[in-house]
């Protein structure tokens, strides 16, 4: 062999293994958690305002507007039970609340399209930017002991509606998602010191009648296959419209 060949030969080799250094190098960078969280934060910043943008471009009236907040979201898996995660069954949930709502007097919004991790303040300016009649929180719980599962409702008794309480609320919500879903109800619980203060501020502190509702157990392993299949996601829906027509009689009720 050529020492011209041999020379080509080893410029060769070394460009592919310069080149080698730099795709390693730049998959190290965009795979680094810091990376990861820039992404994730952009993703989240671009949907966030594209929900803003069609709710300002949005002509359709209803007397009564929802707003459906699917809890967690991005890096933020809530509860994990043999790789389910919440938030995914939480967006689910939530979907299926704005897709199957049929009652032409209530228009449902919700604070997440995608499996993004919006912020208290972005939620909070989604909430700003419709000034809903009721908010609806959906989360699903966890438990060291597998056999306890069933639904249950906060709320923060602190705020007080004579037209429509928080305990009224999430009453409805709770016996609407029952009574579809044939599970337990485990009750309606004052939360007005703990838990929703930590988790979603922004609704704790609204003078907006809201609730949460956690829709079961990931932990039980009965209930966490029902709630991986999507026929009891949406019979979950189905009931939390209920809840919320019935929410809605109440307040019709109280204005005439």
């Amino acid at each position: 062999m050529s020492k011209k060949k041999i020379v080509v030969i080893i410029i060769v080799v070394i460009l592919l293994g310069l080149a080698g250094v730099g795709i390693y190098h730049m998959e190290a960078i965009y795979s680094s958690p810091e990376a990861v969280i820039i992404r994730e934060m952009q993703l989240t910043k671009e949907c966030h305002e594209k929900i803003l943008s069609d709710i300002k471009a949005d002509t359709t009236h209803a007397d009564y507007v929802v707003l459906v907040n699917p809890s967690h979201g991005g890096s933020d898996t809530g509860m994990t039970s043999g790789g389910t995660k919440e938030k995914d069954i939480n967006l689910k949930v939530a979907r299926y609340m704005r897709d199957l709502n049929t009652n032409k007097k209530i228009k449902i919004y919700i604070t997440r399209e995608t499996d993004t991790n919006p912020s208290a303040e972005q939620r909070a300016e989604i909430m700003e930017a419709l000034n809903p009649d009721l908010i609806v929180d959906i989360h699903m719980d966890s438990d060291s002991t597998v056999s306890v599962m069933g639904m249950y409702a906060l709320y923060n008794g602190a705020y007080f509606d004579y037209h429509l309480t928080n305990e009224e609320l999430a009453d409805m919500l709770l016996r609407g998602a029952v009574s579809t879903t044939k599970t337990a109800a485990i009750g309606v619980v004052d939360d007005t010191m703990a838990v929703e203060r930590e988790i979603e501020p922004w609704i704790y502190e609204s003078r907006i009648p809201s609730a949460s509702v956690y829709c079961g157990y990931l932990s039980n392993p009965d209930e966490l296959q029902a709630l991986r299949s999507n026929a009891y996601c949406q019979n979950i829906a189905k009931g939390l419209i209920k809840g919320i027509e019935e929410a809605v009689d109440k307040l019709d009720k109280s204005e005439n």
